[in-house]
């Protein structure tokens, strides 16, 4: 069995007389538990296994580091699915991403490992911070993809986290939007469940990489956005549909000795797309206001997958996490005014290929579009001023300055449609290096729509005339 798991030739076993023409070396062979007239209990040989991809990575059910996803995996009935495997895998880091040529390819790193329980639940603990240090970012940023298996079937999620610190062999990860540090560290799982057969997964409740709920992020995906999209005038066509959907097509059967794990190929870069950084709002007279992108900001860009490839069929699995390399400081507004701060990240669509099992299994192809890296530009557009009622006194002459919350995520964030058919996510956390400033010229209100503009999750800011607010 080794040797064939090596790569020598597998012929099978035989049983056989010294002279098979002579009939009266003739025998018949049973198990040992054979029970006359039972078919079903003939001898047969059991194998186990492990999959050389998974082979050093511990299995989640054995490690009592930090959780860092868990959730529960189900058919395409929304049937709990018992049994299935599921791998976390990071991708490689910001920097080898993004130097990535059309045709290069691309190797996941499986960094955990869990099996489905009888409720279909999982939950992915990394027992190595060793594992997580070649993949991430200069800023400690890991891209990670949750893969479920089961036969030829298969379900995934995409999800930045940060190394943030390690002890010994635990890896303590935190949002990556945030700007922690060991001392302050945000480890909530992610939650995600993963559907079989369904190569965009849904989203998990949360909103946030954190596990916070965004309560106002409806009020502005409906925008307009008034930047063109299409730097180089691109446009898909029929042909391309059809190449990728043949390229794509149901599952294969694999080479031998395919084993689980995933990879894949930078197909096309899709050039750069303007991407909402942050936004600033004001409902009155008297107030000047302005956003500031600078270098090392990180935001969450969602990732777009397909089966096929095929403009029109791709829906939203989850985010990447990407920095800006330089500072990009916008022009201030004033009255009436709400805008958006848009900046550029370059973009590509990859053929993903995610061998399941051992010799003589299947392989699945699906497509997936994310950002690779900062490209830089600054542009704004106009945007709805939403309801915001959380307000505090400013008097004539300050000046308000965030630097820490939790941002919006915008559901067309990213503009893509053009390319595959739908917008992508996008979201900026206001950090050291992405700031919202509110200058005031006479005395006026700061309202957030989430919280109080000194609170945990004040997400955006209205400048106001009253205390009462700002109602949309």
């Amino acid at each position: 069995m080794q040797s064939w798991a090596d790569g020598a030739p597998n012929y099978g076993i035989q049983l056989r007389a010294v002279d098979e023409s002579d009939s009266l070396t003739w025998r018949r062979y049973r198990s040992a538990n054979y029970v006359s007239g039972d078919t079903a209990v003939e001898p047969h040989l059991t194998i186990t296994y492990e999959d050389s991809e998974l082979a050093g990575i511990a299995d989640s059910a054995h490690l009592t580091t930090p959780v860092v996803s868990s959730g529960t995996v189900k058919d395409a009935g929304g049937n709990v699915v018992a049994g299935a495997d599921v791998v976390l895998y990071a991708w490689p880091d910001n920097d080898s991403d993004d130097a990535l040529e059309e045709g290069d390819s691309v190797k996941l790193q499986p960094v955990a490992k869990a099996v489905s329980d009888s409720s279909g639940g999982y939950t992915l603990r990394i027992g190595s911070a060793s594992l997580l240090t070649p993949q991430a970012a200069t800023d400690g940023t890991v891209n990670l993809e949750t893969v479920a298996y089961t036969g030829s079937h298969q379900a995934l999620f995409n999800f930045p986290r940060t190394l943030v610190a390690s002890s010994g062999t635990t890896a303590f990860l935190a949002a990556a939007s945030d700007s922690a540090t060991a001392a302050d560290t945000d480890t909530t799982p992610v939650a995600a469940d993963l559907v079989l057969d369904n190569p965009a997964t849904p989203t998990p409740a949360s909103s946030s990489t954190d596990g916070s709920t965004d309560p106002v992020a409806e009020e502005s995906t409906s925008a307009p956005q008034s930047v063109t999209d299409d730097p180089d005038g691109a446009t898909p066509s029929a042909d391309d549909d059809a190449a990728a959907a043949a390229s794509a097509a149901n599952a294969t059967t694999a080479d031998p000795g395919v084993s689980k794990g995933c990879s894949g190929q930078l197909k096309k870069k899709l050039g750069q797309r303007w991407v909402i950084a942050g936004q600033t709002y004001s409902a009155t007279t008297g107030v000047k206001h302005t956003f500031s992108y600078s270098k090392g900001a990180d935001s969450s860009l969602g990732v777009g997958v397909s089966a096929t490839g095929a403009y029109g069929s791709f829906t939203g699995s989850g985010t990447v996490s990407k920095s800006s390399s330089i500072t990009m400081d916008y022009p201030e507004y004033g009255n009436h005014k709400g805008v958006y701060y848009k900046t550029e990240f370059s973009y590509g669509k990859y053929l993903m290929t995610c061998g399941m099992g051992g010799r003589g299994s299947t392989i699945s192809q699906h497509y997936e579009v994310r950002a690779r890296g900062y490209y830089g530009g600054a542009n704004t557009s106009t945007a709805y001023i939403p309801t915001a009622k959380h307000c505090a006194f400013q008097i004539n002459g300050s000046k308000f300055t965030r630097t820490t919350s939790h941002a919006i995520t915008w559901s067309d964030g990213a503009s893509l449609a053009n390319v595959i058919g739908i917008d992508l996510s996008a979201e900026t956390g206001y950090s050291s290096d992405a700031t919202v400033v509110y200058t005031f010229n006479a005395n006026r209100y700061l309202c957030g729509t989430g919280e109080a503009p000194g609170g945990s999750h004040p997400y955006n800011f209205v400048a106001t005339t009253t205390s009462s607010g700002h109602t949309r």
